[in-house]
């Protein structure tokens, strides 16, 4: 079980995904569609790895 918390840590990188919001917001323009698919796959990953973090926990 030990072994299997160490892999639940790295999930807690997604915060970075969380960054590019930013990045999104200066392309205005086309990039709005596809940033509006990263933006919400952004959230999905920073949740999956609050919620492995959490069972590990």
């Amino acid at each position: 079980p030990p072994v299997y918390t160490h892999p639940a840590q790295p999930p807690v990188v997604p915060t970075q995904p969380a960054g590019k919001p930013p990045v999104y917001g200066q392309p205005t323009p086309t990039p709005v569609p596809v940033s509006g698919a990263a933006r919400f796959g952004a959230p999905i990953a920073v949740v999956a790895g609050l919620v492995m973090a959490a069972f590990a926990l």
